[in-house]
C-alpha cells in the first residue's frame, strides 16, 4: 500500500461555523459555512450561484463563538485557491471554495489547541 504524506504545514480541523463572505467585485455579502479550518486557510460552502475563481480576493468573517452578527472589524482577507461544486442536491445554488488567509487566524490555532 502506498504511503500518504500530509502536504499541509498546519493541521486542518473539521469545524463547522457560520460565516459571511464579502466579494469586492460584486460588493455583496454571501452566506457561507466552514467545513474545515486551519490557521492559514479554510474550506467553505458558499451559498451563491455565481462561481468564484481561483485568485479572487475575498473578505471573510467567521462566527468562531457562534455570534449571530459579525461586525466589519472581523473581516479577514483571503484568496481563493480552488473551487468545486456543492453537493449534488444543491450544486446549482452553492459551491465549495478553498481559501488561504493572508495572515494566520488566531482563533483557528486556539480551536486546534482545545480539540
Amino acid at each position: 500500500m502506498p504511503q500518504v504524506f500530509e502536504r499541509r504545514s498546519f493541521p486542518r480541523l473539521r469545524i463547522t461555523r457560520s460565516c459571511k463572505v464579502f466579494h469586492p467585485g460584486t460588493q455583496k455579502f454571501l452566506p457561507a459555512r466552514t467545513t474545515d479550518v486551519s490557521a492559514y486557510g479554510a474550506l467553505l460552502r458558499i451559498d451563491s450561484p455565481r462561481a468564484l475563481q481561483p485568485g479572487e480576493e475575498l473578505d471573510i468573517a467567521v462566527a468562531w463563538d457562534g455570534e449571530p452578527i459579525l461586525p466589519q472589524e472581523c473581516l479577514m482577507r483571503a484568496t481563493v485557491v480552488r473551487t468545486g461544486p456543492g453537493t449534488l442536491a444543491d450544486a446549482e445554488r452553492c459551491q465549495t471554495v478553498a481559501v488561504r488567509f493572508r495572515t494566520p487566524v488566531r482563533e483557528a490555532a486556539h480551536l486546534a489547541a482545545v480539540a
